[in-house]
């Protein structure tokens, strides 16, 4: 039988085998003692380093002890310091061990900027050739990025600024693993924030069960060292070389176009040489692969969320370098080979991957660059677009990026054709066309998706007709068109009886024969159905027809409704918030119209969490005699107002108390509130 030396001797340099399972009944400390014996084997062995067992519990009751918090500074930075001491020579191997990182990423908020420094030089060795490594590591990269907001925190520690610098460069040296690394882009996208100057919100675990939230971070500004903006620039200019670097071919994804030829040839390329060099494109692969990395990053989805990263933090800081990032990006993207005949812009929109790009770069771009990429190469397919289940999204930002020039203002930069109305600017003068130029572009947009509501609606890409409307309501355009064209769309329009029906209709997204059970126009049609299916696109939809300057036919439906519909609509998540639109957007003799038809519900509204809301907001927009109104059917059911839940609050801001024994003195209250109202809402309008 072989001892336990050589045991280790013949097994050294070949394959591990799995140990049987002991049967000794050790417990815990036979555990440590294993993953000990196997740390210190993998360090003979030349096999990756572990923290030892040891030092595992140790960091695990220093993670303990920073939860339970301390009782003044000086012990905290005692403790801080003293947990750094046992960190000293072996920073690699606790941030790569996953409690000793997430105990670091709690104790480094704590620590100061020379601590956060001396750390970072640690991790980065004396050249910050180790940082490539603990960056991409799974649990290292938290660490590394930790260390990067902490920038933010104070001044003057030169030491962390040169380490952060350090980290840029072997990033920009490094560009090409790191972007595509699915550990390591985050700490290039927690580096672009703090070179710029800006940080979002810390990442937090959500609860089981919460909402995701969909709205874009908020960014927090901060002060930062001149350096940063210098090699911010550089960092963005070496990831830009891998966007728009130009390669002899290009890979185009099976998935993108498929039954086609991955290769195809760049515009300067003979395409005799091509076709005779395409029957053997076997042979090229390997050399094709080193130079065609550009069109991957595009594609990629790690890559891609860099570029994203990149072009938002440019435009929040530095924002005439971003024109020239969204230019570079914007002209590799569309001077690409796909297929004859077909804009390769149309390829990437269609992918998952770069069409999260290009909505980037849509909601950032100036008028110029939207005028061109619509008029060029989007033009004529923006239906084909809207219908696919990718190309929707970008589609949709596009939408919303051609209103959002609306102010009479300077634009950005002049076209080519327009050099000779410079000299208008001199003079203080806008040029007209400039102007106008977003607005035509919507409108021509508006002219083509409108001849596919139908089909988008049918595809369920719900969004892009929400965006359409909203865009119509910002820009005040084409609205009358817009409504006709949702009231043929759900098939409302004729016989006019039907326009009673249109709010029920658009808050379900349902054609009025499936909506009321009815085959065909002819015969009778139950339109007693309850009030019950109201979706989110819906109410979204409603919210923005709500603020278009003609409405009536959405008021003359809403007063249509049954009282219990009301406050159906008023107590359903989605539905409160039309009704809270409809009602707060009216005039006091349309609210006036409404509030008569909800006679009745104020109770149940007050007792509901949602329906609370909205007769808070009805409140807040009505006149002083349509609150006596609904104080005067609150007032008798005050003791169930008073111990329900959402109702007390209600009475409480209603001042229903000083009602029911000052009334006097409560209706001047009321007046002034009113008439302070009018006046601010007189100033802002």
């Amino acid at each position: 039988m072989l001892s336990k030396e050589e045991g280790k001797k013949l097994q050294k340099g070949g394959v591990k085998k799995r140990k049987p399972p002991s049967n000794e009944g050790e417990g815990g400390g036979g555990k440590r003692r294993r993953r000990a014996e196997e740390g210190q084997k993998n360090v003979g062995d030349g096999g990756p380093q572990r923290l030892d067992a040891l030092s595992v519990g140790y960091f695990r009751r220093v993670g303990d002890r920073l939860s339970e918090g301390f009782d003044d500074g000086e012990e905290r930075e005692m403790f801080v310091e003293n947990v750094l001491m046992e960190v000293k020579g072996k920073a690699s191997l606790v941030a790569t061990d996953r409690t000793g990182s997430i105990t670091l990423q709690r104790l480094l908020p704590l620590s100061s900027p020379d601590q956060v420094g001396r750390v970072l030089a640690e991790l980065g060795g004396e050249s910050g050739s180790d940082l490539k490594a603990v960056s991409c590591d799974r649990c290292g990269g938290h660490v590394v990025e930790k260390e990067e907001e902490e920038e933010e925190e104070e001044e003057g520690s030169g030491l962390l600024e040169a380490q952060v610098l350090l980290l840029s460069r072997v990033v920009r040296e490094n560009a090409a693993e790191f972007i595509r690394h699915v550990h390591g882009s985050h700490v290039v996208r927690t580096l672009l924030h703090v070179l710029g100057g800006c940080v979002g919100p810390p990442r937090t675990l959500a609860p089981p069960g919460a909402k995701e939230c969909r709205a874009p971070p908020q960014l927090t500004d901060f002060e930062i060292p001149a350096s940063f903006w210098y090699e911010l620039k550089s960092l963005t200019e070496t990831l830009m070389e891998h966007i728009n670097r130009e390669s002899s071919f290009i890979v185009i994804r099976p998935r993108l176009i498929p039954d086609r030829c991955s290769f195809y040839p760049l515009r300067s390329f003979d395409e005799n040489i091509f076709s005779l060099c395409l029957p053997h494109a076997a042979l090229f692969s390997s050399f094709a692969a080193a130079r065609l990395q550009t069109a991957r990053n595009v594609t990629d989805a790690v890559a891609s969320a860099v570029f994203q990263t990149m072009l938002t933090v440019s435009d929040r800081k530095r924002p005439k370098l971003c024109r020239q990032l969204l230019r570079r990006s914007v002209e590799y993207l569309t001077s690409r080979s796909a297929a004859p005949g077909v804009s390769p812009i149309l390829v990437f929109l269609k992918d998952q991957a770069s069409s999260r790009l290009i909505e980037t770069i849509l909601q950032l771009s100036p008028k110029a660059l939207l005028r061109d990429l619509y008029k060029n190469h989007l033009k004529g397919h923006v239906v084909d677009l809207a219908l696919h289940p990718i190309a929707n999204f970008p589609i949709q930002r596009l939408t919303a990026a051609l209103t959002k020039y609306k102010s009479v203002s300077r634009p950005r930069g002049l076209a080519r054709g327009a050099r000779g109305a410079r000299g208008l600017w001199l003079t203080g003068v806008p040029s007209t066309a400039s102007l106008l130029f977003p607005l035509l572009q919507f409108l021509t947009l508006f002219d083509e998706l409108v001849q596919g509501v139908e089909a988008i609606l049918a595809a369920g890409h719900m969004g892009v007709i929400v965006q359409l409307a909203e865009s119509c309501a910002e820009s005040g355009q084409k609205q009358d068109e817009m409504m006709q064209c949702l009231l043929r769309a759900f098939h409302c329009a004729e016989p006019g009886s039907r326009h009673d029906t249109c709010l029920p209709l658009f808050m379900s997204l349902l054609t009025y024969e499936v909506y009321y059970h009815c085959e065909t126009a002819e015969g009778s049609t139950n339109t007693e159905i309850p009030l019950t299916a109201i979706c989110y696109h819906g109410s979204r939809l409603v919210q923005a027809l709500a603020k278009f300057k003609e409405r009536s036919l959405l008021l003359s439906s809403l007063r249509a409704l049954t009282p219990p519909d009301l406050l159906t609509l008023a107590s359903d998540a989605a539905g409160s918030h039309v009704l809270q639109a409809l009602v707060t957007t009216s005039s006091d003799k349309g609210r006036g119209k409404i509030l008569k038809r909800l006679e009745g519900q104020y109770v149940q509204m007050a007792c509901s969490r949602l329906g609370s809301r909205v007769l808070e907001a009805v409140w807040s927009s009505a006149s002083v005699s349509q609150r006596q109104n609904i104080a005067q059917e609150l007032v008798p059911s005050e003791s169930q107002l008073r111990s329900d839940q959402f109702a007390r609050h209600v009475w409480a801001k209603f001042a229903l108390s000083h009602f029911v024994h000052r009334r006097a003195h409560w209706q001047e209250i009321q007046t002034g509130e009113s008439k302070k109202r009018k006046l601010f809402n007189d100033i802002i309008e």
